[in-house]
This record gives C-alpha cells, structure tokens and sequence, in this order.
C-alpha cells in the first residue's frame, strides 16, 4: 500500500520538473475585443479498467463520441460565459443505451445544473488580463471556478460460479453462473476550485499525515497555474467484499454481488501549463471515502477505522497550429486513477496514519483528437 501511495506523490511531484516553456502572448488581440468565439469539434474514445474479484467475470463498455463546443468568452460583468455542447455517439447502436445515460440529467449533474443557473459562475476576459496580460483559449483562469465531469459506463459481470445479487434496496436474487449481470456505472464528480497562485496544498497535508518525504514544499514554477479547492464524487457498480484486501473483518457476505455506491469528499487541486504547443493539467484528490454496499449498509473493515480516497487525473497533449493560430489540432492523451484505502493511527509513530487495507481502485483512460477555431 504504501507503494502506492509512493506512486501517488511521484506522480504528482513530476510536474514540478521546470521542463515547461512560459507562455507566449500569441493571442494578445484577442483581449481588445468584446469576446472571443471558441469552436470546438472532435472524437473522443473512453474506457475503464475497474478493480477486479476473481469470483467475476468482466466486461465493460464505454462510449466513443463525435462532439461539438461552442464558448463564447465575453467582458460583460453581469452575465455568465455561454457555453453550448452537443455530443453523439459512434460507437454503434450497441452503445447508444450507454449515451443516453450519459446525458440524463441526474445524479450530481441535476445538482450542478441548478447550483450553477443561481450562481452563473464563467470566464470572462479581463480574468484572463488580470493575470497574464493577455488572453489565452487553452486555460481556465477565473479565481472562482465550477466544475462537474462525468464518465459513464456499461459494465457486465458473471460470477465463476452460483452467487446471490443484492441490489441497492437490499432486495437478493439468486444469480447462477450462466447468467450475466448488467448495470451503468456513473463517475459522476462536483469541484469549486480558488486559484492559488502557485502554491500546492495537498504535498504539504499529505506529508503531514503520512510522513512522504518525496512530499513536495515550495512554489512551483510560475508557467503554472494552480487551484486549490474541495470535491464530491460518487459512482455505483457490481462489487464483491473478496476484492478488499485486509487482516481484519469486513462486513458484507462473500457470496453477495452487490450495487455498491461509492463516495468520496475532501480537498483537490489542479495544476495546468497551457502554452502554445504543449498542454499538461494534474488533478490530484486525496479525502475521506464510504461505501454503501446497498442503502443502509455501509462498509466496514475492523483493521480500518477511516477510509481514504486518492485520484491522479492527468491529461497531456499539443495543440498545432494548421493555418494561423485560430485554427489547431488538438491531441490529448488521459488517465485517470482513483483507489480507496483503508487508514488507521500509526502505532508505531512514524507517521500520524498507516495503510491497513485496500478498498478499490479504478482506471480511467481518454484519448482525444479535435480541431479549434478561434473567432
């Protein structure tokens, strides 16, 4: 465990590395305007590689999708940046069952939906002058900043042999071998991010809890830019207490497949570098994690008072100018991975927590290949 959590910080700690050219002021002009029109269209491809018990057999499904933004940044003090998306699928009509959960509108997407009509949170360019003197379409430089991502996905299991499903309501149905078990799953995930000027947060804490001395302590280069704030997210899928590994007791019955919801809140921070060419964005999470193994029922582990949840969403990619540079073709590459672990007090105080079991973990990959037009 601790292993990973070593990864963990390494990972984070690689962006640090002063590899990155500052920024150009190529889009200048853009900041004498009123606005600035950004399309956006391209292919986006996604699929997950869950945790796995060796009672399940696996198969998941994700979406491949043609879609189209449009964001028109403005200077306007009263109203919000507008931002127009529409997304279809190409992966055949064997996922279009997928799509349609990805675009229904609950969840924490119905709360975001409502939270940010209140607020009207967006860009607007003087945030951009305010800060770097110019204006740049591949950044995000608000002080204050709203998000919400979500990835779905179709995921089948069949147990190796004759088990019992348990679903969210805690109603058991027999479940044989031969028969396959079939559910969406959502990453549905909340952030409210404050920019922070260069300073990282969670290194700092981690260290703290941990005693990582890989931890890292001081400002990062000022090419790039930092947001510190908190998140909520959740997901449901088919799990199995076989796949939690511990020393201690936990609750749950080995013989149950069940629709657990998975949910985590505590602190994320964001590091970006948007220059002409290059793109690189780190998110990392680290906060506290429960499962409800059906509603009432929530996880527990004896060797684990407290269950930890850490996410490494990192994104790279270059953006190359074809005509002039309002129009690119933009390359990213994504991963995203996201474990639970269960922590208890370091009786031998080393460190404030020590690693005790292993929950469950989840990998994300995204690749992504599109075209802008700046106006």
């Amino acid at each position: 465990m601790k292993k990973l959590l070593l990864f963990f910080m390494l990972s984070a700690g690689f962006v640090c590395i002063s590899i990155f050219a500052v920024d150009t002021d190529e889009y200048s002009r853009f900041y004498d305007k009123d606005y600035v029109v950004k399309l956006n269209a391209g292919v986006e491809y996604n699929q997950w590689f869950p945790d796995e018990s060796f009672l399940l057999n696996y198969k998941t499904t994700g979406l491949t999708l043609l879609k189209g933004d449009i964001q028109i940044t403005h200077s306007f003090k009263f109203l919000p940046e507008i931002n127009l998306n529409y997304e279809t699928n190409l992966g055949g009509k064997d996922t279009d069952d997928i799509l349609l959960e990805q675009q229904k509108n609950d969840g924490l997407r119905a709360v975001y939906n409502k939270i940010k009509l209140i607020a009207g949170w967006g860009n607007r360019i003087e945030n951009f002058a305010e800060r770097f003197g110019y204006y740049n379409p591949w950044r995000s430089n608000s002080n204050v900043e709203f998000y919400f991502s979500r990835e779905t996905f179709r995921i089948s299991v069949t147990p190796v042999y004759n088990m019992y499903y348990c679903d969210y309501d805690g109603n058991v149905s027999f479940l044989s071998s031969d028969d396959t078990l079939t559910m969406y799953t959502k990453f549905d995930e909340l952030q409210l991010d404050f920019n922070t000027k260069g300073k990282l947060i969670i290194p700092l804490l981690f260290n703290a809890l941990f005693s990582n001395p890989y931890a890292m302590t001081d400002v990062i280069n000022s090419s790039l830019d930092t947001q510190l704030g908190g998140y909520y997210t959740m997901w449901q899928k088919p799990y199995s207490v076989t796949q939690i590994l511990t020393g201690g007791e936990v609750s749950g019955y080995d013989n149950l497949i069940y629709a657990a919801k998975f949910n985590a809140a505590g602190l994320v921070e964001n590091i970006t570098h948007a220059g002409k060419i290059f793109y690189f964005h780190s998110q990392c999470n680290m906060g506290i994690a429960w499962v409800n193994l059906s509603n009432g029922q929530n996880l527990s582990d004896s060797s684990s008072p407290l269950f930890m949840h850490f996410k490494l969403d990192e994104t790279a990619g270059f953006h190359i100018p074809m005509f002039s540079d309002r129009v690119n073709l933009n390359l990213y590459g994504n991963f995203n991975w996201g474990f639970m672990v269960g922590v208890a007090p370091d009786s031998s105080g080393n460190s404030a927590l020590t690693v005790t079991s292993f929950i469950n973990s989840d990998l994300l990959i995204k690749g992504t290949a599109s075209f802008t037009l700046l106006i």
